[in-house]
């Protein structure tokens, strides 16, 4: 599928219609059972590289206008967990939701787009720690913070699946 041209020009066009459909006010892509809708400049889109690479290599190189086919803004990542070596591995996801619950694996994931509201990473309990050099005379210094990772539901949200 990723090397099929007309299969990667079938997902530009429902990527870019989700876009579109996220923007518009529903309840269909969030459980907050209530009418949401996320402006253009609130939408993230972020695609596998593999996935991204198809697109330029097998699809983009090819069209003559591909500005019609052309997936705008989006951000790309190698994997989305572990460290990315084993490529079977780089589509999948494995989470225990915190609230409880079965774990949710689910594999060959190439995009999400969401509401830059649905998702955050905050940086608390900021803390310096330092270590003295006597033989150069000099501190060296080390910012850590504690990650705390927030998914907020009630915001629009879509996952890409090739299945």
């Amino acid at each position: 599928a990723m090397q099929n041209a007309d299969f990667l020009r079938y997902c530009s066009m429902v990527i870019n219609d989700y876009k579109t459909r996220i923007g518009t006010i529903s309840t269909e892509y969030n459980n907050a059972g209530y009418p949401t809708f996320t402006p253009v400049g609130r939408e993230k889109l972020v695609l596998i590289s593999k996935f991204s690479s198809a697109l330029s290599t097998y699809l983009y190189s090819t069209t003559y206008h591909d500005n019609y086919v052309n997936l705008n803004g989006y951000s790309q990542i190698p994997y989305w967990q572990g460290s990315g070596t084993n490529n079977a591995e780089i589509y999948k996801i494995n989470v225990k939701p915190v609230s409880g619950g079965d774990a949710i694996v689910k594999d060959n994931i190439v995009g999400v787009l969401f509401d830059e509201y649905a998702c955050a990473v905050c940086n608390s309990t900021p803390r310096v720690t330092q270590l003295y050099n006597p033989e150069g005379e000099f501190y060296n210094y080390w910012h850590k913070f504690d990650a705390m990772y927030v998914n907020d539901t009630a915001e629009n949200c879509v996952v890409f699946i090739v299945e």
